[in-house]
Formats: C-alpha cells, sequence, structure tokens
C-alpha cells in the first residue's frame, strides 16, 4: 500500500505519518534534497517550484518500486505540488503565467510515468492553529492569506478531482484517538477490499 499525505502548512500531516509509522508499520520516504533552498523571491520562485515537482516525482517513482514489498507513505505529492502550491504561486504572482505554464508541461510529462497511490489522506486544521504550527518551525508564520490560499485550492481544485479511495482528518475537530481509529478502520477497509487501482485524475483535470 502506498498512502500519500496532504494538507496546508501546519495542518497536522506528521502526526498523521507518525500514527502510521508508529500504529500500521508503514515506512516514510522522504523527498530527496531540492536543487534549490533559498527562500525565493519572485526571480527565484520558478526554480524553487520546479525543484518541488522534480523531487516529489522522484520520490513517487521510488514509492511505487517499493508499493509491493512495503507499505509506504509519502508527504505530498507531484499532484498538488504543481495543482496547489506551484498555482498559489501564480495566484499570488509571484510566478508568471508563462513559468506557470511550463510546470503544467512538465507535470504532463512526468504524470504519464506514474501510477496512482493507494490512498490519498489529506488532513485539515484551523487557520489559528496552522499560523501558530508554522510559527513554531519558521522564522516567522506564514501569513494567514497566504494559508487561506492554499487551503482553498485544496478544497477546489485538488481534493474533487482524487480518484482514489479518500480519508479526510480534521486535527482541530478530532481527538489524536478519534484519528487513530479513523486511520486504522478506513485503512483495513481498503485493504480488504482491495480498491486503489483507478487513476487518481481525471483526463480533464489540466484543460
Amino acid at each position: 500500500m502506498w498512502a500519500v499525505v496532504t494538507g496546508i502548512p501546519g495542518s497536522g500531516k506528521n502526526l498523521v505519518v507518525d500514527m502510521l509509522r508508529k500504529g500500521q508499520g508503514f515506512t516514510r520516504l522522504e523527498d530527496p534534497p531540492l536543487s534549490h533552498t533559498r527562500k525565493p523571491e519572485s526571480s527565484d520562485r520558478f526554480e524553487k517550484e520546479l525543484s518541488y515537482v522534480m523531487s516529489r516525482f522522484r520520490t513517487q517513482m521510488t514509492a511505487q518500486e517499493l508499493i509491493d514489498r512495503k507499505d509506504i507513505v509519502t508527504v505530498h505529492s507531484l499532484w498538488d505540488s504543481v495543482f496547489v502550491f506551484a498555482k498559489a504561486a501564480f495566484v499570488g504572482q509571484t510566478l508568471s503565467e508563462r513559468d506557470f505554464k511550463t510546470i503544467n508541461s512538465v507535470y504532463a510529462d512526468l504524470e504519464s510515468l506514474l501510477k496512482p497511490p493507494t490512498v490519498a489522506i489529506h488532513v485539515r486544521t484551523g487557520m489559528i492553529d496552522a499560523v501558530n504550527r508554522t510559527a513554531l518551525r519558521e522564522k516567522e508564520a506564514l501569513p494567514s492569506e497566504e494559508l487561506e490560499c492554499l487551503n482553498r485550492l485544496y478544497e477546489e481544485e485538488f481534493l474533487p478531482r482524487v480518484r482514489v479511495p479518500l480519508i479526510e482528518i480534521d486535527t482541530k475537530e478530532q481527538s489524536i484517538e478519534d484519528i487513530r481509529k479513523s486511520l486504522e478502520f478506513s485503512l483495513d477497509s481498503i485493504k480488504s477490499s482491495g480498491v486503489g487501482s483507478a487513476s487518481i485524475w481525471t483526463s480533464s483535470f489540466f484543460r
């Protein structure tokens, strides 16, 4: 089984990943180091977003090689890297229309080489919680406007197009025990049913 965990920064993705590792025996695959790690200004943004796309593509290629031997979990994906994070940069005018179209073109070439994950796990939280959590690990919190844009793109652009089983977690509304039980029940159901082999996207996703 291969699980992809998605969500805005500060939503609680690492909490879910730790539950999968410790409670379900999943192995986490980390993204390869980025070729570009500076905090981007507008002139650097294309290089940064493309680095994320290529890094997550390599992670997913590794995941699909290991899926028959062990349960794998990855954080984010090629899909939300393009249609949530890169699009947010475009909407926020830190990524030009030409560069966003180039990233879409790269995506189209790479996506044809990938198999879909077995399950997508999307993690939500409240905006205040997300701002506070990002502040703990960054020099400063991400602006709530940026987080709200990412959240809107997940809800409107990403989640409606997921074509594999989807588990939705809310770290603000659910207790730790409720999250654990939800993951355990949902994953057991998916494993026993054998679902998860359909394509994750409709063909019209990037038209």
